[in-house]
């Protein structure tokens, strides 16, 4: 047996594990997946690729149709607008605004402030998930809707040498300043997590599925998740041509 055949023989063995593993999804609930990503471990580009697919899969199934990305533009705007600050201007009298900023900055100071607006930004992901049918890319998504049915949590990891080579010419930036900036992001993500949920973002334990997309596509990671939403819904044969 070749390299070739030896690597999708894997692949469709860990998707009949996975797919035993996952029952059918109990009338009325819907897939949604998150998507927790390495700095340039192709997060963005595995979230839109799965969009596709799913849009392009051959059924009028009502739980295939209107998938959406949340992302991180849309989640910044949830972390703007439910800024604590704004918040009080909504549920206090003028006159108490200023005492109740000057008490929290107090105590928390400004990344306190950001704290609780993330606590809403967390509960906001769980609403949105419980309804189904979005892929939810990065800020603790996956911690954020644990628990819900119709959960698929994905987690994606590369070499380092590779992210940045993937990086360098999206950022427009020579390598060492990438290699920078990637570690970066890493620390804050593994931060957020630590913060806001105790945990280690790296653990596996935490996702259904983790892959290394220097070994394997993202293509190919998009049509593996794909077969286990279709599984769950029970549309196997709906793959899209």
């Amino acid at each position: 047996m070749d390299s070739n055949a030896r690597v999708e023989k894997f692949i469709s063995d860990t998707k009949s594990r996975l797919s035993a593993g996952k029952k059918r999804l109990p009338p009325g609930t819907l897939p949604f997946v998150t998507i927790t990503s390495q700095s340039g471990a192709g997060g963005n580009l595995l979230a839109r690729q799965l969009l596709e697919k799913i849009e392009q899969c051959d059924s009028d199934n009502p739980a295939l149709q209107g998938w959406r990305i949340f992302d991180k533009s849309m989640c910044q705007q949830v972390l703007t607008r439910e800024h604590l600050e704004t918040s009080m201007n909504d549920m206090l009298d003028e006159k108490y605004h200023s005492q109740i900023a000057e008490f929290v900055m107090g105590i928390f100071g400004d990344q306190g402030m950001q704290n609780i607006a993330y606590v809403r930004l967390s509960r906001f992901l769980r609403a949105v998930a419980s309804f189904g049918k979005v892929i939810i890319l990065g800020h603790g998504g996956a911690m954020s809707t644990r628990g819900l049915a119709g959960a698929n949590h994905l987690r994606l990891v590369a070499p380092l040498p590779a992210r940045v080579a993937r990086m360098a010419p999206v950022l427009n930036m020579d390598e060492a300043q990438t290699l920078r900036e990637i570690q970066q992001r890493d620390r804050d993500r593994q931060r957020l997590w630590k913060t806001h949920y105790q945990i280690d973002s790296s653990d596996p334990e935490h996702y259904d599925l983790v892959c290394n997309t220097d070994r394997i596509s993202i293509d190919t990671v998009a049509n593996f998740q794909l077969s286990l939403i279709l599984d769950q819904i029970g549309e196997r044969h709906a793959q899209p041509a």
